[in-house]
């Protein structure tokens, strides 16, 4: 079975790595890591916040979506910041 890592056009690496708790499953289940460079996370999120909003509108209930909508935005903002430092330094 591959488990990447698969890469985009845009600088995104998808690979299967390591292992997360799954609160579905109640286990630890194969791990899906993206790697991307924070403006495309900052356009992920605002994509995931968009369809957030459209699943509300239709009575879809998308709580987890909306929060990992705001953790890539937070990520997306610490990973600008990171990078507007060194550009000072």
């Amino acid at each position: 079975m591959p488990t990447g890592p698969w890469t985009s056009g845009d600088g995104e690496t998808v690979e299967v790595a390591g292992e997360v708790f799954d609160p579905e499953a109640g286990r630890a289940v194969p791990c899906v890591t993206v790697r991307m460079p924070f403006w495309r996370s900052e356009h992920l999120s605002s994509v995931l916040e968009k369809w957030t909003r459209i699943g509300e509108v239709l009575g879809d209930d998308s709580e987890s979506e909306r929060a990992l909508a705001q953790a890539l935005a937070a990520a997306a903002r610490s990973a600008r910041t990171l990078r507007d430092a060194r550009n000072a330094g």
